[in-house]
């Protein structure tokens, strides 16, 4: 299989592990984009299906319509931001390691 056609959400445990002796702050943190990736898009996305608009579908997702479970309350602008930098970390990991040509 063409290493493009890896799902999004195994590249990004597979990054994630690579994050491992970051800080816990850090490693709590991709482990919840982790999260808001499988809710927003499941587990079926690949990486070489990620463009444009996945990425901003994304941030939309964060920004406007995920709500916590335990607060009830939308994510910070603040917040939001800060999971989908941690999408596209991954994803210009991804470019770095020859996977995807672009992010």
């Amino acid at each position: 299989m063409h290493r493009s056609k890896m799902l999004l959400s195994d590249w990004f445990k597979l990054y994630f592990v690579q994050k491992q002796g970051k800080s816990k702050g850090l490693q709590a943190q991709f482990r919840f984009t982790l999260y808001l990736i499988e809710q927003y898009s499941g587990n079926k996305v690949r990486l070489s299906d990620v463009d444009k608009k996945f990425c901003t579908g994304f941030l939309d997702y964060v920004s406007n319509k995920y709500v916590s479970p335990k607060t009830k309350q939308p994510l910070s602008k603040f917040t939001a931001r800060n999971y989908y930098r941690c999408l596209n970390s991954a994803l210009n990991a991804a470019v770095r390691a020859e996977i995807l040509t672009q992010n």
